[in-house]
C-alpha cells in the first residue's frame, strides 16, 4: 500500500504542468480510496489473509495510501527532484523496515521501536493488528497518526502556490516612481504660431511634465531656468505693432 501511494504521487508530480492543483488533489484522493478499497477486498474476503472487518480495513488502507501519496507529493513539491528519493528513504526504506510487519515490534531495536508508531507503515500495522485481534480496542491512535500525515501534507501542498506568490511579490518590492528630471519623461508642447500680415513667427513654449499643465521649471529644482517665452512673445508683439518692419525693428 505504501508503494502504491508512492507511485501514485510520483506520477502526479509529472502531471504538474498538465493538471491544475485541485485536479491533482482529486486524482490523489480518488485513487487512494480506490487502492484502499481494492486492497481491503482482496486481503480480507477474497484471500482471508486479514480477518478484520471490511469497512474499518478499507478506511485504514485508504488512509495509508493517502498518507503515502500526499507526503510524497509534499516532498516533491518543496524539494524538487530531491523530494522523491527522500520520500523513498522515509516511507519505503525506514518505514517498512521499522513497521513490525515482518519482524515483531518487540524484537526491533529501541530506536526503531520509537520511530515505528510515528510513520505510516508502522501505524497501519498496529491498526490492522488491533482490528483483527482486539476488535479495534487501540486502533484510534494509529488511525489518528495516518490522518495527520495525510491532512497536514495535503494542506502544505495546497499552501505552496500562495507562498510562491507572496515570495515573488516581496522580491519585486514596491513600484518606484521615476525621477522628474529624467529627460525621457518630459516633452515639448507644440509650438504656437502667430501671424501678422505676411510675417509668421513661432513662439516656443516651456517644457512641461507629461500629463501636467505646470511648467517643468516648477517641478524640477535642478532644471530651473528663465522662461524662454517672454522675449519671443515681446518680439512677436512688436512685430505686429504699427510702425515696425517685418524684422520687428523701427523704420
Amino acid at each position: 500500500m505504501t508503494l502504491a501511494g508512492f507511485v501514485l504521487a510520483s506520477n502526479a508530480l509529472n502531471l504538474a504542468g498538465l493538471l491544475r492543483l485541485r485536479h491533482r488533489f482529486r486524482l490523489l484522493s480518488g485513487t487512494s480510496v480506490a487502492i484502499g478499497t481494492v486492497a481491503a477486498i482482496i486481503a480480507g474476503p477474497i484471500l482471508g489473509a486479514v480477518p478484520a472487518p471490511v469497512i474499518p480495513l478499507v478506511l485504514t488502507l485508504t488512509l495509508l495510501a493517502a498518507a503515502a501519496a500526499f507526503t510524497t507529493k509534499l516532498l516533491g513539491t518543496y524539494l524538487g527532484p530531491v523530494g522523491v528519493p527522500v520520500a523513498t528513504l522515509l516511507l519505503l526504506t525506514v518505514g517498512n523496515a521499522t513497521s513490525g510487519a515482518t519482524t515483531g515490534v518487540d524484537l526491533l531495536p529501541a530506536a526503531a521501536r520509537t520511530i515505528s508508531p510515528l510513520l505510516p507503515p508502522g501505524s497501519v500495522v498496529r491498526a490492522i493488528t488491533d482490528l483483527t485481534y482486539f476488535h479495534g480496542a487501540h486502533a484510534a491512535g494509529p488511525l489518528i497518526t495516518l490522518t495527520l500525515w495525510a491532512v497536514i501534507a495535503a494542506l502544505l501542498v495546497g499552501l505552496r502556490p500562495r507562498l510562491t506568490r507572496r515570495t515573488a511579490a516581496g522580491a519585486e518590492g514596491p513600484p518606484v516612481r521615476p525621477a522628474v528630471s529624467h529627460p525621457s519623461r518630459y516633452h515639448r508642447r507644440p509650438v504656437q504660431t502667430s501671424r501678422c500680415g505676411s510675417t509668421s513667427r513661432t513662439v516656443p513654449r516651456e517644457r512641461t511634465w507629461r500629463g501636467s499643465s505646470m511648467p517643468l521649471t516648477e517641478l524640477d529644482a535642478a532644471a530651473r531656468r528663465p522662461t524662454p517665452t517672454a522675449r519671443p512673445r515681446r518680439r512677436a508683439a512688436a512685430a505686429c505693432s504699427p510702425g515696425t518692419n517685418r524684422n520687428g525693428s523701427a523704420p
